[in-house]
């Protein structure tokens, strides 16, 4: 009996589908991208799962992954964001955002939101399906990806200006925040807090529900990479090697460490540990309240997660350095399959690689079949005895239109009065701990002795 024509078209497009798939990912792992199990096993790992993400090599590639919850995010130059179940590998959704030949940046989540720039404008997706429920425009250029919290979206953009817009229309009209200098790094939140940080070196904490600026800490050089955030604390690393433990209600120093290289990574928060890489390269182990340090392994330039026993990083070559969590001793150094990227887990002990091409993969320690989750140590951020100066409150927003597409703020200062200038010491400079390089002491290099070379 002859099938009928349509039938057999349907069978046959949905064949060369699949065999389509099937020989595309064969690609994809003939060229060495595909780590084996027997790979694996040479660093005490196993493959959980591979996935591919849809990407157009000869257009497009992968321009960002991130983790958040049990979502992984992974964003196209082309503006394509799709999301992945983080523990099978399954493509939830895809959504495509904003024009393709423009930039884009993020993506940043929260449980209920996705967040992405592309070009000048922001979206907000719906976490669960990918539709966007938001999409607005910026006066200025924007910098960085934005941050979400308390019902807004704060976007940073290159002249020290970070708009509030609302996610949902029973929020007030949207506002925003000034600071002084040019913004350039991505904003962080948590639920009480907005973080960002300028060319200056100063870091500002606003809070989202009042709208206005907590406090503002001024490092001695600038600050280069995000800061992080676990309860109650905040943490900076600057240029100049320090890395800075803040309260985040009155910005007071909890304490102060130097890593005796430049810090342009940021801080990674693990419970009761704080792990910093350097350039030099290194990676610092600290103890998160105290910043105490525990052990410092020369050799390792990027994070990748943390078991109960073992911690994953990358070399400068994109090897796997797998190192003993107690004492930081290497105990293994090696290539496992092709050129791939690490995303930052700072939740599990998973690790996720990517591809520019869009290969997904999951790796575990053997014995470790359930997600070890970090536990996150809760400190009071209220305890402080001093609280911090208040800043001017945000300004509320006027029509996009009325303001000029790119003027800039002013380099000396912002457009609203500095609540930090003048007139009283800086509450902002430290947390107790005198300033070595400062003044208020002999210089001894100066006059008033002999001079033993002349």
């Amino acid at each position: 009996m002859a099938l009928h024509p349509r039938l057999i078209s349907r069978a046959v497009l949905r064949a060369v589908l699949v065999l389509t798939a099937g020989v595309a990912l064969a690609g994809v792992a003939a060229a060495g991208d595909l780590i084996t199990n027997a790979q694996a096993r040479r660093q005490g790992l196993v493959r959980e799962w591979f996935s591919q993400a849809r990407v157009d090599p000869a257009r497009s590639h992968v321009e960002n992954v991130a983790l958040k919850g049990d979502r992984l995010y992974v964003l196209t130059s082309a503006g394509a964001l799709q999301s992945f179940d983080a523990g099978t590998g399954e493509l939830m959704w895809s959504s495509q955002v904003g024009n393709p030949a423009y930039p884009s940046m993020g993506p940043v989540a929260t449980p209920t939101h996705v967040a992405v720039v592309n070009g000048g404008e922001v979206y907000v997706l719906d976490r669960e399906n990918g539709n966007i429920v938001l999409e607005r425009t910026t006066a200025s250029g924007i910098a960085a990806a934005p941050a979400i919290s308390s019902g807004y979206v704060y976007v940073p953009q290159f002249s020290g200006r970070v708009d509030a817009f609302p996610i949902g229309e029973s929020l007030p009209v949207p506002w925003y925040f000034t600071s002084a200098g040019r913004i350039f790094e991505d904003a962080v939140s948590s639920a009480k807090s907005i973080v960002w940080s300028t060319d200056r070196g100063h870091l500002y904490v606003a809070d989202p529900d009042a709208g206005s600026v907590r406090f503002r800490f001024e490092s001695t050089q600038p600050i280069v990479a995000p800061a992080s955030m676990q309860q109650g604390a905040i943490f900076a690393a600057s240029l100049d090697g320090y890395v800075y433990s803040l309260n985040e209600v009155n910005g007071s120093q909890n304490w102060r460490y130097a890593c005796g290289a430049p810090v342009t990574k940021s801080p990674i928060a693990l419970g009761e540990t704080l792990m910093v890489v350097s350039d030099e390269p290194a990676l610092h182990c600290l103890d998160a309240e105290t910043g105490r340090v525990k052990w410092i392994s020369k050799g390792v330039s990027q994070f990748v997660s943390a078991s109960p026993n073992r911690i994953y990083g990358l070399d400068r070559i994109g090897n796997m350095v797998v190192l003993d969590a107690e004492h930081g001793t290497i105990r293994s150094r090696a290539a496992i399959a092709g050129i791939y990227h690490a995303v930052l887990n700072e939740q599990t002990d998973r690790l996720f690689l990517f591809t520019d091409n869009g290969l997904l993969q999951c790796l575990h320690e053997v014995g470790l079949d359930e997600p070890v989750m970090h536990a996150t140590k809760v400190v009071d951020p209220d305890a402080a005895e001093q609280p911090a100066d208040k800043a001017d409150e945000a300004v509320e927003d006027e029509p996009m239109a009325d303001e000029p597409a790119d003027e800039p703020m002013p380099e000396d200062e912002p457009e609203t009065p500095d609540p930090f200038g003048g007139g009283g010491i800086d509450p902002f400079r430290g947390g107790g701990e005198s300033d070595p390089f400062g003044g208020g002491g002999g210089d001894p290099f100066g006059g008033g002795g002999d001079d033993p070379f002349n």
